[in-house]
């Protein structure tokens, strides 16, 4: 018996001491590493601290900072090509381009938080014949649509929702001044007789003028233009006047005169055209110019005297796509597969059959006696230079989308062009993202 009681005792205490140990890893388990069991997943295992879901509407990480580039940046060369860009990751549509001798200013508009941008807005790119030099955002909330090289610097016009706005600028980038401008839907910056600044602009439906006077003050005229003006063209200084041509909401052309005496005279209506392009060339007694239209199927030649007053024209039939050149003596328009040499009475002095094909003419300019034609066929967008004889040689030639703008200028040995591109191979594979700057320069 006393047997038995021994083992009964030892029994008990073998018990309690499992219990207890049982008590204690518990204990250790709920309370001293588990966060009193909130951790603990649906099917009891305790999930790691860095898969635990974030509370809601908390992003999973942090975004990552916007990167910038470092600038200046060295020009990249292709060949006879030499390849610029500025931009980000969105966006970047160019607005205009100042071609300032030893610099030259791409002005541009984006959506863009990084790379050369920083954040949405209007921006001006600064480059030399070797770098980009600068980005610098000149507003958040305003659109860039014109800029000029004028007396004072370079003057540029943009405009928000409410209204508009004028900047000069230097050269180099740097804010010397900013006004005021009248709201506005479309508008060109001019410079007139006497090195005057000018804008043309429409405003509430009309035509109007405004003299940028000292301080860079817009002087608005009183007089207005109540025509169906949907489109400015192009303005040019004549002897007494300045001469606007303008395309209207009704599908049609004006040519209208401007001076500060006597205000807008329409002196040119022409129906069912759209304006192509506009050619300085001698007239009998002062300088004329020559402005070529499309009109349906067929292209239209207009020499206008130094009123805006039309002394002769000549429609050409079956072409709808052409680029006009002078001399100042005479008229050369390039179109598919053929170029035509006309007098300033538009009688053809000569005619010969070429190779010459497009779609569509970027830009024509003449510089050191040399046609410069910048073009689109299909999805190729090419540059040729044509010859005192007619032939042409091809100076550029890539792939590409059309751009929506282009500018251009030369000097005796390159030509320079500025548009936007969302292309990130080949010449364009130091894109940032989905559309950026680009400035090339092309040797002849």
């Amino acid at each position: 018996m006393q047997r038995q009681k021994k083992i009964a005792k030892w029994l008990a205490i073998v018990l309690l001491f499992t219990m207890a140990v049982g008590a204690y890893i518990m204990y250790d388990a709920l309370y001293v590493n588990g966060d009193n069991g909130t951790a603990a997943g649906t099917d009891g295992v305790r999930q790691p601290d860095d898969q635990t879901p974030p509370p809601d509407g908390t992003p999973d990480a942090e975004p990552d900072p916007p990167y910038y580039t470092e600038l200046p940046r060295a020009i990249q060369s292709f060949g006879a090509t030499e390849v610029f860009n500025a931009g980000g990751e969105g966006d970047d549509s160019l607005a205009a381009a100042v071609f300032a001798g030893t610099t030259t200013l791409l002005f541009f508009n984006t959506d863009s938080e990084e790379y050369d941008c920083r954040g949405k807005g209007a921006y001006c790119a600064v480059f030399t014949s070797e770098q980009l030099l600068s980005v610098k955002r000149l507003s958040a909330d305003e659109t860039v649509t014109d800029a000029k090289l004028t007396t004072e610097g370079v003057t540029v016009l943009s405009r928000t929702a409410t209204g508009g706005k004028l900047r000069l600028l230097g050269t180099d980038g740097s804010e010397k001044a900013v006004s005021d401008f009248p709201l506005y839907s479309d508008a060109e910056i001019h410079v007139g007789a006497n090195n005057s600044t000018h804008v043309y602009y429409i405003g509430d439906g009309n035509l109007r003028h405004a003299k940028i006077g000292a301080g860079l003050q817009p002087v608005v005229s009183s007089f207005v233009c109540s025509a169906n003006v949907s489109e400015i063209g192009h303005v040019v200084t004549s002897v007494q006047s300045d001469l606007i041509v303008a395309n209207t909401s009704t599908g049609g052309v004006l040519v209208l005169s401007f001076s500060q005496e006597s205000g807008f005279t329409i002196t040119e209506s022409i129906e069912k055209a759209s304006f192509l392009q506009l050619a300085a060339v001698a007239g009998e007694t002062a300088p004329a110019f020559c402005i070529l239209l499309s009109l349906a199927d067929k292209l239209m030649l207009s020499v206008l005297d130094e009123r805006g007053v039309e002394t002769v024209s000549r429609v050409v039939e079956n072409r709808s796509r052409g680029a006009l050149f002078s001399d100042g003596v005479s008229l050369t328009l390039v179109c598919n597969g053929i170029t035509e040499i006309y007098c300033r009475h538009l009688d053809v002095i000569a005619s010969s059959s070429t190779s010459v094909r497009f779609d569509e003419v970027l830009f024509a300019k003449t510089s050191a006696g040399r046609k410069l034609l910048g073009y689109v066929s299909g999805e190729t967008f090419g540059i040729l230079s044509v010859q005192s004889d007619n032939s042409t040689d091809s100076l550029f030639r890539c792939d590409t989308e059309i751009p929506a703008l282009i500018c251009s200028a030369a000097d005796s040995e390159n030509l320079h062009i500025a548009f936007s591109c969302s292309l990130t191979q080949g010449l364009f594979y130091q894109n940032f993202g989905k559309k950026d700057v680009f400035l090339f320069s092309v040797a002849f």
